[in-house]
């Protein structure tokens, strides 16, 4: 399998967090923005807030249910704490800042012990993120720290994982496809796990057959061969769609039927749309 092409559209996990952070008030999506309040400047005044709670299946339409993104400023005079309800596990805080350096956290227990700490690190509009187990399901606290004299804006989310969004292109294993005036079916293979750079757990969301009119095939069955699961693309643009409920792998092999309508010969590629959290 060659992998022609992977562009990361980036729709991102973080595209509410970049229009706040611009100072765009108004949303379409229905991520969930908190700004912090005062007074929150011991762990006794933490504010509440709630945890991450993102899911695959809110990416593609761009709804983002169960993202909580809670934003603040500080300075090197400056600190604030959040008490967050989180899961026993591993949990994840994803950060976004101004610039690196601007403000260091630290996640502790109730009894203010340190689960972990660091400092945002990346520059631009980049994620920075972390990962921290927490021993069982409770209240753990989030203490925000400015480290420069100007007030600096910072956003993160915890809990779960945020989720991006990109497309990929996979060629056929076979090369061309003929079809021969003989009538009757041919099979072309996509193989998902060969994909440079492949992210982990990346799911489908739709997909699309390319390089095959509109005419060449009287209908297209798309397999995903971990989940022994098939569909139908619909006639004519050979799309399907509202893939993500049935949690299809991307690192999979897909079998492509294509069913004779005309003696023909076309190059296939399919175009993947797929949805993975970001880790790290």
């Amino acid at each position: 399998m060659k992998l022609i092409q992977t562009t990361a559209i980036k729709v991102f996990a973080f595209c509410t967090i970049a229009t706040f952070f611009f100072g765009i008030t108004s949303m379409t999506a229905q991520a969930h923005f908190s700004n912090e309040t005062e007074p929150n400047n011991t762990m006794e005044t933490a504010e509440t807030m709630a945890a991450n709670n993102e899911k695959p299946s809110g990416v593609p339409d761009g709804k983002r249910e169960g993202q909580n993104i809670i934003s603040g400023y500080v300075n090197n005079k400056d600190v604030d704490w959040f008490k967050i309800l989180l899961k026993g596990g591993t949990n994840y805080m994803t950060c976004y800042g101004q610039s690196a350096g601007s403000f260091s956290f630290r996640i502790t227990n109730s009894e203010g012990e340190t689960l972990l700490s660091d400092v945002y690190s990346k520059t631009g509009r980049d994620l920075a993120v972390y990962h921290f187990e927490t021993p069982e399901f409770g209240y753990y606290y989030v203490e925000i720290l400015g480290t420069k004299t100007d007030s600096t804006r910072y956003n993160f989310m915890i809990g779960s994982p945020t989720y991006e969004l990109e497309i990929g292109y996979l060629s056929c294993e076979e090369g061309s496809i003929t079809m021969t005036s003989s009538g009757g079916t041919r099979t072309a293979h996509f193989d998902g796990s060969t994909m440079p750079g492949l992210p982990a757990d990346a799911v489908v969301s739709d997909v699309r057959m390319t390089g095959v009119s509109s005419t060449a095939a009287s209908s297209i069955r798309l397999e995903n061969v971990k989940r022994d699961l098939s569909f139908n693309l619909t006639n004519l643009t050979w799309y399907g769609d509202d893939l993500i409920s049935m949690n299809l792998p991307l690192d999979s092999m897909w079998i492509a039927q294509f069913e004779y309508r005309k003696a023909i010969t076309f190059t296939p590629v399919l175009r993947v749309n797929y949805v993975y959290p970001v880790y790290e």
